[in-house]
């Protein structure tokens, strides 16, 4: 009995070492209906460009690690890492080609998929290697990304976010 079942566990690890990032499939975009660009979400952006998200895949590598005791209590993180690249089509920080960014999404939550066409306000964030952790600490990044969904608007918000971009000059 104890051969099969470490047999089946040696199957399973099998499996998983299988399986290749880009082999999750991205998550679908569902906008934000009623949310509007807040001046202090476009004064607080490192970078607000309007582009294509071309190319996204999950990587574990920057979700939180989860121990045992913590998967038997429920209190894991169970945030998804995904990782990609807009290809930017104007911007009002000077940013130009494509931009690599990261993001999190929750598994019942919406997300931003390959062929999102949006604007993006992106801010430089920290983010933990959860696979380089040890008792020390973890090893971190700088990236830029959003900080949720509602810094992926729909292009259209384009005009009112320079606006809200532009100095305001006192007579």
């Amino acid at each position: 009995m104890i051969r099969m079942g470490s047999g089946l566990v040696g199957l399973a690890l099998l499996g998983c070492a299988g399986l290749k990032q880009t082999d999750i499939p991205a998550p679908a975009f569902v906008p934000p209906p009623d949310r509007a660009p807040y001046a202090e979400d476009v004064r607080t952006a490192s970078a607000i460009v309007v582009g294509t998200l071309v190319d996204v895949r999950r990587d574990w590598r920057y979700e939180a690690p989860c121990g045992l005791i913590h998967s038997i209590m429920g209190t894991c993180d169970d945030r998804r890492a995904y990782i990609g690249q807009v290809l930017v089509d104007s911007s009002l920080t000077g940013s130009s080609g494509k931009v690599d960014i990261v993001f999190f999404v929750r598994p019942d939550g919406p997300g931003v998929g390959r062929g999102t066409k949006a604007l993006w306000l992106l801010r430089n964030r920290r983010v933990l290697r959860g696979d380089q952790c040890s008792r020390y600490g973890c090893l971190d990044e700088w990236w830029l990304g959003p900080d949720g969904d509602g810094d992926v608007l729909p292009s259209a918000d384009w005009a009112a976010v320079a606006a809200m971009r532009k100095p305001r000059t006192s007579s």
